[in-house]
């Protein structure tokens, strides 16, 4: 069952589904893919209410253009990208959970500094696993959405939300100490 979905209108530089990656499998010759960025991961997850893990989105120095097809609550951490709500114009803050009204486009721009930025979405991305993972491993096409990065017309599904957790922002303080990485678990525990 799911929650929903991210539609794809336009899938930015290179953006992928990912989550904290297959590891046990390089043996096998299953590179561990994973987020590039597996603290900001970790960090939107928390936010949004997601167990670490959660698979979220992975946006690569331009982030596109998604649309929610129901209510959604999302968070965007990592590189700072410049994300706003086309509808009311305002803009998506970092370190922080958001909710985004079913329709609503949100239009994830460039950076100045930094590459990869995290959306993450409560409930987190439900495409299915492939070797325990859901992550994109582009070069193997396998797992996330087709194996490759988004495009527009993609239709990403949401998973239900665990109840009780509460979506949250982090303390100006701990933003600052997680976009400097030095952020440690108890930043948004």
């Amino acid at each position: 069952m799911t929650g929903g979905a991210i539609v794809v209108l336009d899938g930015g530089v290179q953006a992928t589904v990912q989550d904290l990656g297959r590891p046990g499998w390089t043996a096998l010759g299953v590179a561990h893919s994973g987020a590039a960025d597996a603290l900001s991961l970790r960090i939107g997850n928390r936010l949004v209410g997601n167990d670490d893990g959660a698979a979220g989105l992975e946006l690569t120095l331009v982030g596109g253009a998604l649309r929610c097809t129901r209510d959604a609550v999302v968070s965007l951490t990592g590189a700072p990208l410049e994300a706003r709500i086309e509808r009311t114009g305002a803009r998506l803050p970092r370190y922080a959970a958001v909710t985004i009204a079913a329709g609503d486009v949100l239009r994830i721009g460039g950076t100045a500094h930094g590459v990869r930025g995290y959306l993450c979405v409560r409930g987190g991305i439900a495409v299915p696993e492939v070797l325990a993972s859901r992550s994109t491993q582009v070069n193997a096409g396998l797992g996330g959405h087709a194996g490759r990065p988004l495009r527009a017309g993609d239709e990403l599904p949401v998973g239900t939300a665990a109840r009780g957790a509460p979506p949250r922002a982090l303390s100006a303080e701990a933003a600052a100490r997680a976009s400097t990485r030095s952020c440690d678990s108890r930043c948004c525990a």
